[in-house]
């Protein structure tokens, strides 16, 4: 199996201590955990990194799949136009990858299931 470099040419975040890549830095060099109680009601005491922040509404068309995740999804490729622009220019669209990474993102809905 050969490996060859992949390069990652633009990123965005989202998370409990900033909603894009400059404020989650910020965060980071002051300390900030970003954690805190919980937005949703539980039926037992802890703390959760939530992210705070008005979430765009997904177009008409895809209201369907209107979920906090996909909403945050949304949020982070507007953060993303002008890199995202610029790879449109130069490569295929089946060149171009986006990636999401999440660890608990849809935990509201599983908990009231």
């Amino acid at each position: 199996m050969s490996h060859f470099p992949i390069p990652i040419t633009g990123f965005a975040m989202c998370n409990a201590i900033g909603h894009d890549r400059d404020r989650v830095r910020a965060s980071l060099f002051e300390g900030r955990s970003g954690l805190g109680p919980s937005p949703i009601e539980l039926p037992f005491e802890t703390v959760v990194g939530a992210v705070d922040l008005e979430l765009p509404c997904l177009p008409a068309a895809l209201e369907a799949w209107s979920t906090r995740t996909t909403r945050i999804a949304r949020h982070l490729l507007e953060g993303l136009g002008s890199e995202l622009t610029g790879l449109r220019e130069r490569w295929r669209p089946e060149r171009i990858a986006v990636l999401l990474g999440t660890s608990t993102g849809g935990a509201d809905v599983t908990e009231e299931a």
